[in-house]
């Protein structure tokens, strides 16, 4: 798997949109593709929203030095 930003997204989406156009791609297929970016756009969005959390969580436990708070990590559990 490469390396993949919302500019490289946009791009694929932009050169889908174009390949349609011409016709060298079914419509079914820039939808799907489509479909696929959304989904990755909104991990990327997710994936933003946990880290600025975890910053928030950082910054509250300087300023309250007896806080627990904590991000419990699920992601990194493994599965029974």
């Amino acid at each position: 798997m490469q390396p993949t930003n919302l500019k490289h997204l946009f791009h694929v989406l932009m050169d889908s949109i174009e390949q349609v156009r011409s016709g060298q791609m079914t419509v079914a297929k820039g939808q799907a593709i489509s479909d696929l970016a959304a989904r990755a756009n909104t991990t990327v969005k997710v994936n933003h929203d946990r880290e600025r959390l975890v910053m928030e969580i950082e910054n509250h436990k300087m300023r309250f030095a007896s806080s627990k708070a904590e991000l419990r990590n699920i992601e990194g559990k493994n599965f029974d």
